[in-house]
């Protein structure tokens, strides 16, 4: 069951895709933060990501792997092949590794080595790899799934999933915290959701991914309209009539991992699918709350 404490093992439900955690030590209900609670499931039949984590590190040089094929702080990915391998350097210390991975050509399975198991007994860890963020790794993995993460909040009113893409300072968690004061919208993530086609339909699901409103949920709702964020002295949005304009935004805006041809092939496909898909607004606002008003009709 979600949330008994001392497994090996548990599951994760992540933009309709099932992640599974083990370790060599138990996992307890303290293990990862808080944030994870509302996305652990029951044992499901068959999980689409694995992640395994072991406190020692494997036997290799890192320079003898492979070639690099990303390198910026903490980070050094190497090409080894078959597998990938993550370096995650601490940026105090020269040369310090501190969390390394080695995972399949699919990122359908993450190896996690630590050095010692003293960080992750001490508990809380910010994502489910420990490195500084999961988005690293799970942003290559749904695009093999019709599903890309965006820089966006998301959230649903009245069964309609509205998304607000903007990059860092743009409003996304203030337009979330209006809306969370005027109006009874469920908030998926203020920072961070994913964005996947099912069906024939496309769908907005929250992330743990959060920035300042600690607000999460696994919860996913049809995508009804795409918002592009402007703060300003008014409140209003304009139609994008141009559907490469609408593309071009979604692009700008995509969570990026190291990037990959077949990543970029299908991020791009994924991005021309939404922006023929769902009306798109340019949305100014300002901080009075009328912005809710607006587009829903509740009292600002």
């Amino acid at each position: 069951m979600p949330g008994k404490a001392g497994n090996l093992k548990r599951f994760y439900q992540l933009g309709g895709l099932v992640i599974q955690v083990e370790a060599t030590l138990p996992l307890l209900d303290s293990t990862f933060a808080s944030k994870f609670h509302s996305f652990l499931v029951s044992s499901p039949q068959k999980a689409e990501v694995l992640i395994k984590h072991f406190f020692s590190f494997p036997p290799l040089d890192e320079e003898s792997v492979g070639p690099i094929v990303y390198e910026y702080p903490p980070w050094v990915i190497r090409d080894g092949g078959q597998k990938w391998h993550y370096f995650c350097y601490s940026p105090w210390e020269e040369k310090a590794l501190y969390l390394m991975a080695i995972v399949s050509r699919d990122f359908s399975q993450i190896n996690v080595y630590h050095p010692a198991p003293t960080i992750f007994l001490r508990g809380g860890l910010p994502s489910l790899t420990a490195f500084p963020t999961d988005q690293v790794l799970l942003a290559q993995v749904f695009p093999q799934f019709q599903g890309a993460y965006f820089h966006a909040a998301g959230l649903i009113h009245e069964g309609r999933g509205l998304v607000f893409l903007g990059p860092s300072g743009e409003g996304k968690s203030s337009i979330t915290k209006l809306f969370k004061q005027f109006s009874a919208a469920q908030i998926l993530c203020d920072d961070r959701v994913i964005i996947r086609q099912r069906g024939e339909k496309w769908r907005v699901y929250g992330t743990w991914s959060h920035g300042e409103v600690p607000d999460v949920s696994s919860s996913s709702a049809p995508l009804q309209e795409l918002y592009f964020l402007k703060q300003g002295k008014n409140n209003r949005r304009r139609l994008i009539t141009s559907k490469f304009e609408v593309t071009m935004r979604l692009i700008d805006l995509l969570v990026k991992p190291h990037p990959i041809f077949t990543w970029w092939e299908r991020v791009i496909t994924i991005c021309q699918s939404i922006a023929q898909s769902m009306p798109a607004y340019e949305l100014e606002f300002d901080l009075s709350g009328e912005v809710v008003k607006l587009l829903t009709g509740c009292p600002g």
